[in-house]
């Protein structure tokens, strides 16, 4: 293929190939600029139905003219009968690269996700579905700017529909075999079923569980299996898997992720505009200089503005003496053995600290008022200081005891 010419495109080098076919980087003859060239897959051309379906989507999705949309060129057919789409050339790279380089801010992963709903949200005004969103179909240039890309073999729904579902054989091959990529799929699409825009939303949520955690809420060994867990099974509490992930984020994600289409979100603007609240709200905290689970602090900074009790140092592990007069004070307390709360790696924080650090700072933000969070170790300065200590327990509003064997056998505990 490379070095001949379709059309007004002389191709130049492979970029890729995927399930739905080749990708070449393409010279435009006619604008002297770059484009990316897809063909369909022979065996997928081979059927004149699905043929003329994928060059009529194709020029309906060519329609959409948006800064975060890969523009589709051209469509057409080559000499020997293969449909192509002609696309931007995107300079970046595809977010699943980026990921593979490392976890990213999270301010970073809203701001990527806003960009991506504004695309998919003036997608939808145009009635395309994409139906197979997910980082490898999102591009990110070195400023920051998100591409959608795969536009070109969208479905377009019919003229006047909302929610009207796309019927079930425009998802699947003459095979039987559902189009997409597993993991990312919504539950109406993984089982073959009526779909709609909102289908887009739920692999948005994907992207975005993704993002947040290093991994996909639903994972199996085959198809099958993915598709059963796609359908029934929840995803784990993305809290467990990074504690630094801001409630408000898991609980977009979490919507997104919704079983039921009618449980989502009904719109990518309404997504979009989650969306940005958090990003303002992120803006703001770090203009305040206010700690928070996203701020990027350490827990040293934390605890020198938020904590007037327990304190922790994330170099030793050794939790601090506890003030009774504090504790007597407070409205949590937690308690826990020291050994529990050992950091996995040098310089980071144990999750007890950051179950201290992140509860102060949520709880505040809830409640719209400073909150005392105070954490008790079975560590104690003196045999004089513990006992005033346990003293002061049954005054503590509320108590969150970390149970462990550790914690069982200390004297703390069997002392209070």
């Amino acid at each position: 293929m490379i070095g001949k010419t379709v059309g007004h495109y002389r191709i130049t080098a492979k970029l890729g190939a995927g399930g739905m076919g080749e990708v070449f980087l393409a010279e435009d003859t006619r604008l002297e600029r770059k484009a990316a060239i897809k063909f369909l897959p022979a065996e997928m051309a081979a059927d004149p139905e699905r043929r003329q379906r994928f060059l009529k989507e194709a020029r309906a999705a060519s329609a959409l003219n948006h800064p975060h949309v890969c523009v589709v060129y051209d469509v057409g057919e080559s000499a020997d009968g293969l449909p192509f789409i002609a696309m931007e050339f995107v300079e970046g790279q595809s977010l699943d690269t980026v990921v593979k380089q490392g976890p990213l801010e999270i301010s970073k992963i809203v701001e990527i996700a806003v960009q991506v709903a504004d695309a998919l949200d003036a997608a939808h005004a145009s009635r395309i579905v994409h139906r197979d969103i997910k980082p490898a179909n999102i591009s990110l240039n070195e400023r920051g700017q998100v591409k959608v890309l795969d536009f070109g073999l969208a479905k377009r729904m019919p003229q006047g529909a909302d929610s009207v579902g796309v019927t079930q054989d425009v998802q699947q091959t003459q095979h039987g075999q559902v189009l997409g990529t597993p993991s990312f799929m919504s539950p109406e699409q993984a089982l073959g079923k009526d779909l709609d825009h909102r289908t887009d939303i739920f692999s948005m949520g994907v992207v975005l569980y993704e993002l947040t955690t290093g991994q996909l809420p639903f994972t199996g060994a085959n198809f099958a299996e993915i598709v059963n867990k796609i359908v029934h099974a929840q995803p784990p509490a993305i809290a467990r898997l990074n504690y630094d992930v801001p409630p408000e984020l898991e609980r977009i994600t979490l919507k997104c992720l919704q079983k039921s289409p009618d449980r989502r979100y009904q719109s990518a603007r309404e997504l979009m505009v989650d969306l940005k609240n958090l990003r303002r709200q992120l803006d703001a905290d770090k203009d305040q200089g206010h700690a928070s689970d996203v701020s990027g602090q350490s827990g040293d900074q934390w605890d020198r503005r938020y904590s007037k009790t327990a304190s922790y140092d994330a170099h030793t592990s050794v939790a601090a003496a506890v003030d009774p007069q504090d504790l007597a004070r407070s409205d949590v307390l937690i308690t826990y053995a020291n050994l529990d709360d050992q950091p996995l790696m040098s310089g980071r924080q144990g999750w007890i600290s950051q179950l201290h650090q992140n509860l102060q700072v949520r709880v505040a933000q809830l409640s719209g008022k400073q909150v005392a969070v105070v954490k008790k170790s079975d560590n104690p300065a003196s045999a004089e200081i513990e006992a005033e200590v346990l003293k002061q327990v049954p005054h503590a509003k509320t108590v969150v005891s970390v149970l462990s064997p550790p914690f069982v056998q200390s004297n703390g505990a069997n002392g209070s």
